[in-house]
């Protein structure tokens, strides 16, 4: 491992300094208001074209059935045509069930699984839909099968889609087996949904020790698993006598899942807590991530390195510990001299700049879960979601580390459903926008920065730029807009145009956000 003395990673965590002059608001279109239909939920922004946007809502129809819906809305965000798809789901029987609608290959597709019990089998299906009528087309296309003897042991489907738009993986998590290692089937199609390559793979590591966690295809049809082998040592832990007890694992699928080869990747005796890949021009493997000295949910500092695919070695490896004036923004300063570590960030993006650099951005999100007993015996048990504040660290094509950027954020409710944030890239520079308190927009002080409070909140926009200082402002009150803003279902549907969706009770409303 290559020792990083030269660039220490402080001197990109620098106290970011948040601009003075005020920007520039985007425009804003709003759509009308609509009264939501009983029982029903937008579930995705599918995408757009220049017709209009698409949308995805379920509608309950009765305590064992769900439609699903698909709307179209025009340019000004006009309800204009919807349809219900002929999609048989009963969450009784669940024999059907919807896996996800995506736009890929110039059109949308639903992927659809039915359980056969008679036949033993789990069938992945996928069907396009006609922009025009908002109906499925044609017969359904088969694109990966399980065998499964029971439906609560029936395995699972998910995909992926290159960054060129060009493949299709569709990736099948065989059903469990104690004492078996880790089954998995893997297809990939073109943008017209013919078949490329498929293969079933057994991994070399048991399937109770072994957790997928990433999956990417690249525009050759090459498959990358990154996933985190737990050492055998009885209890299944994450940490042990200060040493991790796990690694991370790369597993690539090439020349139409004919070779394979496996990655390792590690940082010696520190934690990985955290960790993203994609791959290169050449082919080799970009790492970037999160580490710690302490534990398996530690954040110490960053880290960027290579792997070259052919030689599997890793190189370039660039780490560095967060500095006392980026851990002051967190943390009071005496606890910062200390190098105290953050804790239960997760890397969102990772995004590959054109001269060899990236950028990743993080969030940090968790889970506590609460139980209560009263005085008669009974329990009540709370479920509560945080997301907290985003950091964006900028990384050069050296491997050296420019900047990191923490825009401060706090956020918890019981559903997460109005938490999280959404991201444009426009212009140069990176959008961020999210639900937030009035009163944090010029707080900065993490001993004062409030909970986002539901309907009184205001939506906040803050603009990073390339140099990692960062401006924020109110873009709109909930209140006024008689919604509250769900940031992750936006979406961003033209270099400058963001879509979002906001709903309070029964009333809901699209706007674009033109940058």
């Amino acid at each position: 491992m290559k020792k990083w003395s030269s660039i220490l990673l402080f001197v990109m965590i620098s106290t970011v300094a948040i601009g003075q002059k005020q920007l520039n608001k985007p425009d804003i279109v709003w759509g009308e208001e609509y009264k939501r239909p009983n029982f029903s939920a937008v579930e995705k922004i599918i995408g757009s074209d220049a017709s209009g946007t698409y949308i995805w809502r379920n509608k309950s129809g009765s305590l064992t059935s769900t439609e699903i819906i698909i709307e179209h809305y025009d340019r000004n965000l006009k309800l204009d045509k919807t349809n219900s798809l002929n999609i048989p789901l009963n969450s009784l029987n669940n024999d059907f069930q919807i896996v996800d609608i995506f736009p890929f290959g110039g059109q949308f597709v639903a992927l659809t699984s039915f359980y056969d019990r008679g036949g033993n089998k789990n069938t992945l299906s996928a069907q396009p839909i006609d922009k025009s009528t908002l109906q499925l087309k044609n017969k359904r296309i088969e694109v990966a099968e399980i065998s499964a003897k029971r439906r609560s042991n029936k395995g699972g489907f998910d995909y992926a889609i290159s960054r060129d738009s060009s493949k299709l993986l569709i990736y099948s998590n065989l059903p469990y087996e104690r004492r078996g290692g880790e089954k998995l089937s893997l297809n990939v199609y073109d943008k017209n949904l013919d078949l490329q390559w498929k293969k079933t793979v057994e991994l070399p590591f048991r399937d109770r020790n072994f957790a997928v966690e990433s999956y990417e295809v690249d525009r050759d049809g090459n498959v990358y698993l990154l996933g985190r082998l737990i050492e055998e040592t009885g209890l299944v832990t994450l940490f042990r006598q200060g040493t991790p007890n796990y690694r991370y694992i790369i597993v690539a699928y090439n020349s139409n899942g004919e070779k394979m080869k496996q990655y390792d990747v590690s940082l010696g005796e520190d934690f990985i807590t955290d960790l993203t890949i994609r791959v290169g021009n050449k082919g080799n493997l970009i790492c970037a991530g999160f580490y710690s000295e302490r534990t398996s949910q530690g954040m110490k500092g960053a880290f960027f390195s290579k792997i070259n695919a052919t030689t599997k070695e890793m190189y370039d490896i660039k780490k560095g510990e967060f500095g006392t004036a980026f851990l002051s923004q967190f943390m009071s300063k005496r606890r910062a001299k200390k190098k105290r570590e953050l804790f239960s960030y997760r890397i969102d993006e990772l995004v590959l700049r054109s001269d060899g650099g990236a950028l990743m951005i993080a969030e940090q999100f968790y889970i506590r879960v609460t139980t209560r007993t009263d005085a008669n015996g009974f329990t009540t048990t709370t479920t509560t979601y945080y997301y907290n504040d985003i950091i964006a660290v900028n990384i050069n094509p050296d491997g050296s580390i420019a900047w990191a950027t923490r825009i401060p954020k706090r956020q918890s409710d019981g559903s997460g459903a109005f938490s999280s944030y959404a991201m444009t890239i426009s212009g140069g520079k990176i959008y961020f926008i999210y639900n937030d308190h009035p009163k944090n927009i010029t707080r900065t002080d993490y001993r004062k920065i409030k909970n986002f409070n539901g309907k009184k909140s205001i939506v906040t926009l803050a603009t990073l730029s390339p140099d990692g200082t960062y401006e924020k402002i109110p873009l709109f009150s909930n209140r006024e807009e008689r919604i509250v803003t769900r940031p992750k279902i936006a979406r961003q549907i033209s270099k400058n145009e963001l879509v979002i969706f906001g709903t309070y009770k029964k009333r809901y409303k699209f706007g674009r956000i033109v940058f």
